[in-house]
């Protein structure tokens, strides 16, 4: 059997009295039903460049429903022009186009869309890449023309444009 662990680097205390004590990731022994864990691995994932990854790793293993995967798609374009990805969807995770990671999304908002600068499309074929953390089975997504902001989504409730 095996036990992947994804840790997450969502951000950093930058302020207030627990500063110093800002410890991130797994800091303790790990356990699986009372027993201590020895002899893991940990490693980071190689989204320094998106081309060189093939799959997420837990995307290989996970069962259907459950665990990250990473998604590519491609479009064509005939002109290129200032654009946003609509993530309202989209569960938690990460964006790039074109090779250039676009940034993050998280389907709590307020923000349910990402900026695409038309300088990072180009006439003809785009690939983008997602990496989606909690809704596996999502497979589809589109460009808006303007951005969804200020909406919080409630748990089952699909947020509405303004």
């Amino acid at each position: 059997m095996t036990l992947e662990i994804l840790v997450e680097n969502l951000g950093r205390l930058n302020f207030g009295p627990f500063l110093n004590q800002n410890r991130k990731g797994i800091t303790e022994q790990v356990t699986f039903a009372g027993t201590e864990l020895t002899g893991w691995q940990h490693f980071r994932l190689p989204f320094n460049d998106i081309s060189t990854v093939a799959q997420a790793p837990a995307a290989k293993s996970a069962a259907p429903g459950n665990g990250p995967v990473l998604r590519r798609g491609s479009f064509t374009l005939d002109k290129t022009a200032d654009t946003y990805f609509d993530m309202s969807q989209w569960g938690k995770g990460c964006v790039w186009i074109n090779g250039r990671h676009l940034g993050r999304y998280w389907e709590i908002g307020p923000q349910q869309t990402l900026y695409v600068p038309a300088e990072w499309l180009k006439k003809g074929a785009n690939e983008v890449v997602v990496l989606e953390l909690l809704k596996p089975q999502q497979a589809t997504l589109s460009g808006v023309e303007k951005p969804i902001l200020d909406v919080v989504r409630t748990t089952g409730t699909a947020p509405k444009p303004n």
